[in-house]
């Protein structure tokens, strides 16, 4: 079975907010992850899982998302199961990734919300190149190679469906 993994770096964030909560999108964050949406739907990437870490801001990301792509395709967001992993905040490994596509094969399309350092690093080594992977960044991914802490993050382990850097 073929498995899409759309990796997406939270969007953009205010860490001192005055008028909301700190570490709330801004209004470029907001919009960035309405396109996202939008773009995921019009490319038929209909996640049936979305992963996120317990951040406010990736929070915010993944309801925004998965918001514009539900309204855009009059799909219910109650079909895409919505998983929590703390883990991810800001995670320096591979693991709690690996944890959740390993826990997940049935999952036909999982969308990840993570941050930096790891989605920044996860940009740089499957698309085999530097490139700055700054908030509201997203790839979409499939593995042509069983999924373990080093194939997870090999660019020889994937077909690279999109790539685009915010």
């Amino acid at each position: 079975m073929t498995q899409t993994v759309i990796y997406m770096r939270h969007g953009e964030y205010d860490r001192m907010a005055a008028t909301k909560k700190p570490g709330s999108l801004t209004p470029y964050g907001e919009e960035t992850s309405k396109t996202v949406g939008e773009f995921l739907f019009d490319k038929s990437y209909i996640p049936d899982l979305c992963v996120f870490s317990n951040a406010t801001r990736a929070k915010e990301t993944k309801e925004i998302v998965l918001n514009s792509l539900c309204k855009k395709g009059n799909l219910n967001l109650n079909d895409i199961q919505q998983l929590e992993v703390p883990e991810l905040n800001e995670c320096w490994d591979f693991d709690p990734i690996v944890s959740v596509l390993l826990e997940n094969q049935s999952a036909k399309c999982i969308l990840i919300v993570g941050h930096n350092p790891i989605m920044g690093a996860l940009g740089n080594m499957l698309s085999n190149s530097t490139v700055r992977f700054n908030p509201g960044s997203f790839m979409v991914v499939q593995y042509n190679k069983p999924i373990d802490r080093f194939s997870v993050a090999d660019h020889q382990a994937i077909n690279m469906l999109e790539f685009e850097l915010a």
